[in-house]
């Protein structure tokens, strides 16, 4: 699917990255430079690195747990550094590690890389930014996936984001975003032959 030069450069170098045999240990080395200063639980995803990137899947995001769960079974740690988040750890129904999420940040461009219980990188994330604002965001995945979306503003909030997914059926899907009167995310939708169609619905 033709998604523009641009964008398949980003992609064809993130996927070179994530192949490569020293992508963790950057992540890594970033990651022992900084000082953990908190961390927060959820029983489920509670943070997107990727705007909406709960929703877009079908479901919500989660809140986090008030102080540390008796057990780590199915449960999601976040660590945090200077309020950002830097680690993301999920656990299994065992309690055991089932994947890790290091973070970095730039001021243009932040990066996510997601690994395996065995430390090896299966996807790498990246989000664009102009004028403070995520403009755009890419994932890559070592089985050929990769998902593309840019991000519509208005008045500080994102109001619709197209879609170059490789399971996308158009070359693109114009999403729109819709919250409610507490400024949650209410749905999003997309209109196919004149029929609203929901990816997501807030219950």
């Amino acid at each position: 699917m033709a998604i523009g030069a641009d964008y398949e450069i980003i992609l064809s170098e993130m996927r070179l990255r994530l192949k490569s045999g020293h992508v963790l240990s950057e992540f890594l080395e970033l990651n022992n430079n900084l000082e953990p200063s908190s961390e927060k639980w959820a029983n489920s995803i509670a943070w997107n690195f990727i705007p909406f990137y709960s929703e877009l899947t079908g479901y919500g995001l989660n809140s986090f747990l008030i102080g540390s769960p008796k057990n780590k079974k199915k449960k999601i740690q976040y660590i945090f550094s200077n309020d950002a988040i830097v680690e993301i750890n999920t656990f299994n129904s065992q309690g055991g590690a089932a994947d890790r999420s290091f973070i970095r940040y730039d001021e243009s461009t932040s990066e996510m890389l997601t690994v395996d219980e065995d430390n090896i990188p299966y996807r790498l994330s990246r989000t664009l930014k102009k004028e403070n604002l995520i403009v755009s965001s890419f994932i890559v995945q070592d089985d050929g996936q990769y998902w593309v979306y840019e991000y519509l503003w208005e008045l500080g909030v994102i109001i619709g984001i197209r879609d170059f997914s490789l399971n996308s059926a158009k070359p693109f899907v114009d999403l729109t975003v819709a919250y409610n009167e507490n400024g949650e995310v209410d749905r999003i939708s997309y209109l196919f032959n004149d029929e609203q169609f929901f990816v997501y619905e807030k219950k």
